[in-house]
């Protein structure tokens, strides 16, 4: 019976030290060294197909710049009906 239970028991559990096997040496690393970056366009080519012509603050300024004009325009508009003579102011 001891015997029966001694094998279950090593059958399951771990070896406790002695009979087991070396341990594997840890593989070695061969270094090597990294290839040298390359870019795959030449470095005085600038991709401007993702970037803006014009920056947005610009953009900005004349869109508001073109909605004041027409704001001043219908004002004249309105007031030529009424005969009233209106000169809008010079937008810079």
């Amino acid at each position: 019976m001891w015997h029966l239970i001694a094998a279950l028991v090593a059958w399951f559990l771990p070896a406790r030290g002695r009979r087991r096997a070396e341990a594997p040496q840890p593989a070695q690393r061969v270094r090597t060294s990294l290839p040298a970056y390359r870019s795959p366009r030449p470095a005085e080519v600038i991709n401007a197909d993702d970037l803006p012509l014009v920056p947005r603050y610009l953009v900005a300024f004349e869109l508001r710049r073109e909605q004041q004009a027409q704001r001043e325009r219908r004002t004249a508009a309105v007031l030529a009906t009424m005969g009233i003579d209106y000169a809008p102011e010079a937008v810079a």
